[in-house]
């Protein structure tokens, strides 16, 4: 099945297989040993969200904290 077939097939599945689907691909290819560069808008995003951090340490959140608000969105 060529690459554009799939796609079309996995608009029909429910939004949480396809997240599941693209969950299970990034692991994989990670597991084959790619890993990512992040560009340098990436590396300057998280350059700026360490600094906010360093300056205000309390406003973290745990990541039970992010799902939680995440669930209630929906």
């Amino acid at each position: 099945m060529d690459p554009n077939s799939t796609l079309d097939a996995v608009r029909e599945w429910p939004i949480e297989d396809r997240f599941d689907l693209v969950f299970r691909l990034w692991d994989q290819l990670v597991d084959e040993g790619w890993t990512p560069e992040p560009d340098d808008e990436t590396i300057a995003e998280l350059d700026a969200r360490l600094q906010r951090h360093e300056a205000d340490p309390s406003r973290i959140r745990t990541w039970e904290q992010i799902e939680e608000r995440l669930r209630k969105e929906r």
